[in-house]
């Protein structure tokens, strides 16, 4: 009986501890809830009004275009009016020369003279070759397409961050399930990478480590993979330190990338192959195919990165300070929707010199 009791109350003091955690969590939701709605409803409107202002940009930039083009006709028009005024005044004194020279009164003829003198009208340059292009038009105006096109895509994945994670803000205990453990392997580390016993710390050497010669080491990146494949769902932490002007990068990529050589075949997020989050002491940014986005905000010296491999979900987020319940907070640096195309995925590092990295 005096057990049962007990098991009892152990059960109770259970349920309640949970019921008190899942309350607390519920609590959470909630404000979370109401920051959403009324910061979707602000970003809305901004969105709203910012696409108007690019709108109206655009509907003044078709006008100006024309106009432009059409000011420039006029004066091209204005100065073969000129012109012809030129040549029929020309014409007149001439006639009148003529007239003047016909009465054979040579002294008249002389006095007059300069009044027939061409020096005193004023000339109007062109240029003969004036033309326009369509084809120029067309070329600068699809460059400048281009261009914008390019901003946008540069843009666009911080935008879709911020709008599909922009509020998403959870605790160490949500991820937990999806925690994985990497470990460095030294067999594909660079010469100058020191790796720690227990495989979870790689800094800086300034002597080359003696690691004999493998054909899957980085001969020349700055760069090292873990040994273990990702699972579906993965989360796993790391810890970077640096001197300034010295940069780490943070990245998932296929095994098969390129080992030998310095070239983008062979850097996490210059190929089709890697994605990554650079940091260094001023600046945040991500790569792949090398193409760069930069992300604003604080650089965190502690970094959460979760995988969803099936939805092509990759996410890197802040770990910020403990909360009032002692537990870190995650908030989302950035996010990307990619495709994998191939099963196998690993964790992997650019580690430069005088800095060091640490997974958990």
């Amino acid at each position: 009986m005096m057990f049962f009791c007990f098991q009892q109350r152990k059960l109770q003091k259970s349920l309640q501890k949970e019921i008190s955690e899942r309350e607390s969590e519920l609590n959470r939701l909630r404000e979370n809830v109401e920051s959403l709605q009324s910061s979707a409803k602000a970003s809305v409107e901004v969105s709203e009004s910012n696409f108007t202002e690019l709108l109206a940009f655009f509907e003044r930039m078709r006008s100006e275009v024309p106009e432009m083009i059409r000011a420039q006709e006029k004066a091209e028009l204005s100065r073969e009016e000129q012109r012809q005024e030129e040549v029929n005044v020309l014409k007149t004194r001439a006639a009148e020369m003529e007239q003047l020279a016909s009465k054979e009164d040579e002294v008249q003829f002389l006095q007059n003279l300069s009044l027939f003198s061409p020096e005193d009208l004023p000339r109007v340059t062109s240029n003969a070759n004036y033309a326009f292009r369509p084809t120029t038009v067309e070329f600068y105006l699809k460059r400048m397409m281009k261009e914008m096109e390019k901003t946008y895509s540069e843009n666009v994945g911080l935008i879709w961050s911020h709008v599909k994670f922009g509020f998403l803000r959870c605790h160490h205990k949500q991820m937990k399930r999806y925690s994985v453990h990497p470990k460095f392997d030294s067999a594909t580390a660079f010469r100058h990478h020191l790796i720690s016993e227990d495989n979870t710390k790689v800094e800086w050497s300034h002597e080359v480590v003696s690691r004999g010669r493998r054909w899957d080491r980085f001969t020349d990146c700055r760069q090292v993979f873990c040994s273990d494949a990702l699972p579906e769902h993965a989360y796993w932490e790391v810890e970077w330190s640096s001197v300034p002007d010295r940069e780490v990068a943070i990245a998932v990529a296929y095994d098969d990338i390129e080992r030998k050589g310095y070239g983008n075949n062979c850097r996490f997020g210059r190929n089709d192959e890697s994605w990554c989050l650079e940091l260094s002491g001023s600046c945040l940014s991500f790569f792949h195919n090398n193409v760069e986005t930069k992300i604003p905000g604080p650089v965190p010296s502690r970094v959460g990165v979760y995988l969803n491999r099936q939805a092509g979900i990759l996410s890197f987020y802040r770990i910020t300070d403990r909360d009032r319940g002692h537990v870190d907070r995650l908030e989302i640096i950035f996010s990307v929707q990619a495709i994998f195309t191939q099963k196998t995925l690993y964790p992997g590092f650019y580690v430069d010199s005088s800095c060091s990295v640490e997974v958990f």
